[in-house]
């Protein structure tokens, strides 16, 4: 496989730990595979974002393909509290992943579902995602991001509730414009 849009910390197969638990209980999955919880020495409990090339999940194999480097760039760039980190990458046969911040308390659409979180609460995780999509908006002089994919499930926790986004496979990246539009009476 083709590593050179790997920019960042690769980590090597051998020194991410899964235990079989973790292997038959993933974080999260979807059309890109499954998020699995492992641990490296370095950098103790992480999320893995695996991608399998050779079976493709539901989604085609070469859009897999295509799609998880574009993914893996945008995320290293990006550096906000109120944004999951990622660590690196890792890579073994057939298969590609992204090392980021494990959110133990899960995401937003799980807590909706099995809580009613305070009014004080869902102010925080609004202000918290507000101040992710400021900074993707505002990321520098020449271009904003827009992450595409706001919704629960793409908003995590961290154990101290604090809201931080995730998903970045969909962000187009867009040269900001001078033009204004004004609205007059």
């Amino acid at each position: 496989m083709d590593k050179s849009f790997l920019v960042g910390r690769v980590y090597q197969a051998e020194d991410i730990f899964l235990s079989e638990d973790d292997l038959n209980n993933p974080l999260g999955g979807g059309g890109f595979g499954v998020v699995v919880r492992a641990f490296t020495p370095k950098l103790g409990v992480v999320a893995v974002k695996c991608l399998d090339f050779t079976a493709g999940g539901t989604m085609p194999v070469e859009e897999l393909i295509q799609k998880m480097p574009y993914e893996a760039k945008n995320m290293h760039m990006l550096n906000h509290t109120n944004i999951v980190r990622m660590h690196g990458f890792t890579t073994w046969p057939g298969y590609f992943g992204i090392i980021q911040d494990y959110m133990p308390v899960g995401n937003l659409e799980s807590l909706l579902e099995n809580t009613k979180p305070s009014l004080t609460m869902r102010l925080r995780i609004a202000l918290d995602i507000s101040n992710a999509l400021c900074y993707l908006h505002g990321f520098d002089t020449v271009n904003k991001i827009v992450h595409g994919d706001i919704k629960p499930k793409n908003i995590l926790l961290d154990d101290g509730l604090r809201a931080k986004l995730i998903d970045f496979g969909t962000i187009q990246i867009i040269a900001h414009t001078t033009t204004r539009k004004t609205l007059s009476t």
